[in-house]
């Protein structure tokens, strides 16, 4: 048996919690701005998670962004292969949608990590940066994408972006993206600040609009693909553990 839905009715939480309660062994595959992913179980226990070319914590933290994908949840012993994680499912889910929080509104000024930095100005000199914005720009070469620059400095991708941010509001650092038929070429006002003029950086510091979405009703009260007022005579925990038999 398989049941679907949509994580904007029935968040990612929810589903681990249900995966782990039920001591399923199956997967959750959904389908995302990404491509497809899934996020497997042995008897309960989160294993496995794959997604956009990642696998493990990176993968799952990836999919806790995704807010309107598709779900589909299988009782598939057979396809949980791999283990490249493991933990509670709370746990997990704490993780993923801090994680998620802390990427929305640096998405919206860096959406693309192959996009690489730039040495606009030396008006700002090491000295005078914060310890990390010093590190990440000692380490822009004009040449690595931003996922390189991470590694170059051994820091996490995150942070490096959210030093590049400040680098760029601050009107040293610029984004480009590479071109394939020629040199690189820059990015619009909306990635890129100089200098001059100021209103190069409005796009730049306007709030990220809230994708918050509300999940009050639990998915263990009502069934999946329903509106609340509608109760089934099983709930989904049911079907699932029903399904395994």
């Amino acid at each position: 048996m398989e049941l679907t839905g949509t994580l904007d009715c029935f968040p990612l939480r929810e589903l681990l919690e249900l995966m782990q309660d039920s001591s399923l062994c199956g997967v959750v595959e959904i389908t995302g701005s990404r491509g497809t992913g899934l996020v497997g179980a042995r008897d309960g226990l989160i294993c496995h998670a794959e997604y956009a070319d990642k696998v493990g914590h990176a993968a799952l933290w990836l999919l806790f962004e995704e807010i309107n994908a598709s779900f589909k949840v299988s009782a598939d012993a057979s396809r949980v292969t791999r283990q490249t994680l493991i933990g509670d499912a709370t746990m997990l889910s704490d993780e993923g949608e801090e994680r998620a929080r802390l990427w929305h509104p640096i998405r919206q000024r860096i959406p693309n990590l192959t996009l690489v930095p730039i040495v606009y100005s030396n008006a700002h000199t090491q000295s005078t940066l914060e310890h990390l914005d010093s590190t990440v720009f000692a380490g822009i070469d004009n040449t690595r994408t931003i996922e390189e620059l991470a590694t170059a400095v051994c820091l996490e991708v995150l942070d490096v972006c959210r030093s590049l941010i400040r680098l760029v509001d601050a009107g040293v650092v610029g984004l480009t993206m590479s071109s394939p038929a020629g040199p690189r070429s820059l990015v619009g006002a909306q990635f890129a600040a100089t200098p001059e003029p100021a209103s190069s950086l409005d796009a730049l510091k306007r709030p990220a609009p809230s994708n918050a979405k509300d999940t009050s009703a639990g998915l263990f009260r009502r069934p999946l693909g329903s509106e609340p007022a509608a109760a089934a005579p099983t709930g989904l925990l049911g079907r699932l553990m029903q399904s395994q038999k």
